[in-house]
């Protein structure tokens, strides 16, 4: 059950921002998501065949980490750098009543980049030593 329910969420999560685009959102809502499900049916098909578990290792290798650590060093840059650090405090003090501790915000400002951009680096310089491969069981 705990599936279904994630499942639901990703799926909004997906039709949400759809919507608001001017191409879909003259679309019904019933029928936008039929069409998301149907077309993320026939995208995991072939992680069902023979070699699906190749195919999906190939997928996890190459669309997941890399740009998940990239997105994750770009909104740090974007919110502490360019958004500015003490604006961002005065919108936390805004929605909580305090300010975030000081180490907050040198986790966001110095150190998550720091290490996101270090982790990102590693990931491609492994990728490139070792390329992608699949191990039979």
């Amino acid at each position: 059950l705990l599936a279904v329910d994630s499942e639901f969420g990703t799926l909004e999560a997906c039709i949400g921002p759809l919507q608001d685009y001017k191409l879909f959102s003259r679309i019904r809502k019933e029928l936008l998501c039929l069409i998301v499900c149907v077309i993320l049916c026939l995208l995991g098909l072939p992680m069902c065949t023979q070699g699906g578990l190749y195919v999906f290792s190939l997928y996890d290798t190459f669309s997941v980490s890399i740009p998940l650590l990239f997105i994750g060093v770009a909104q740090c840059l974007a919110v502490a750098w360019i958004y500015g650090l003490e604006r961002f405090n005065d919108d936390i003090e805004y929605m909580t009543g305090s300010k975030p501790h000081v180490y907050w915000q040198l986790c966001w400002k110095y150190i998550s980049p720091i290490l996101i951009s270090v982790i990102l680096l590693a990931s491609i310089v492994k990728q490139c030593i070792s390329p992608a491969g699949y191990t039979a069981y």
